[in-house]
Order: C-alpha cells, then structure tokens, then sequence
C-alpha cells in the first residue's frame, strides 16, 4: 500500500515509508543523529528530541561500527 502511495504522489519510498510511521504512531520517525560519520539510523523518537537526548542510539552505532572494524 505504501509502495502505491508513494508511486502516485512521485515521491521516494523510503520518504513515504517515514511520513506512514509518523502517522501511524504518532512519534517522528528519521535520524535524530542526522547521518553521523558512524552511520545512518532511523528511529521512531518524540518530536523535539536530538541526539544529545539519546546517547544510547550514539552508543549503539558507535558499538556497531566497533564490531565491523
């Protein structure tokens, strides 16, 4: 079904995969780490939150890329 809106509207999947989750749940879904040097993560966070306010999602990525290295 999103795959159909998003086809319709012309916009990108992943953009309209986000706007449903928002939607749906109330809560802002992207990256609250806005694309760190660590990498990419999308969550689902209250509006108004940054990455200061989630230290345990930078620890994760950091954790991760720990693990890859």
């Amino acid at each position: 079904m999103v795959g159909a809106v998003a086809a319709a509207v012309g916009r990108p999947l992943r953009e309209v995969q986000i706007a449903a989750a928002q939607q749906f749940v109330g809560l802002m879904a992207g990256d609250p780490l806005e694309g760190s040097e660590d990498g990419s993560l999308v969550v689902a966070y209250v509006p108004g939150l940054t990455a200061q306010d989630m230290p345990r999602a930078t620890e994760l990525l950091a954790q991760w890329k720990n693990d890859e290295g």
